[in-house]
């Protein structure tokens, strides 16, 4: 079967070079050179000179360089011969939410350092005008000063767990 064409493709591809080990049917290495072309959501691209039939169905471990490795079922979609080896386009079968997630975010394109400084400056800013307002409050009526160091006991843990759940979000 033939290579698909861009318009023909579900996700756009770019290319990699992530470790790549091929396994067979039965869970064993291939001992075999291969090097993996290009990647997408739903599939990647190798270049081998395994001989393999569209169908077949192959396990990957690919090490993600930073975000551990991703273990991922495969079937050959599509072959072609190039430069003396074969390139085959295999397709990922049954990927849980977490792995589908890891695979989107490789492509997501990362923040640059200028919106990562203007990120952290603006919440600097609002940790500021908040504290500043906080101490309005309490100038203004002494008596908020031990509501307000009252309640530091719980609000400590809960600006903790949300931070912790904020920085969980951005991975």
């Amino acid at each position: 079967m033939a290579a698909p064409t861009a318009d023909q493709r579900r996700d756009g591809r770019r290319p990699c070079d992530y470790d790549i080990r091929v396994l067979d049917a039965s869970s064993r290495p291939v001992e075999s050179r291969i090097r993996l072309v290009d990647m997408s959501a739903s599939g990647l691209g190798i270049l081998t000179g395994l001989p393999l039939e569209v169908g077949d169905a192959l396990g990957v471990k690919l090490n993600l360089s930073g975000s551990g490795c991703l273990d991922a079922s495969c079937r050959v979609r599509w072959a072609r011969p190039e430069r003396g080896l074969t390139a085959y386009g295999l397709e990922f079968e049954g990927l849980g939410w977490l792995a589908k997630r890891r695979i989107a975010a490789l492509f997501e394109a990362a923040p640059s350092k200028a919106s990562e400084l203007l990120a952290f400056g603006l919440q600097c800013a609002a940790a500021v005008s908040v504290c500043a307002m906080a101490l309005d409050l309490v100038r203004s009526d002494p008596a908020l000063l031990s509501f307000t160091l009252n309640a530091l006991p719980f609000l400590v843990p809960l600006a903790g767990i949300s931070g912790g759940l904020w920085a969980l979000s951005q991975r």
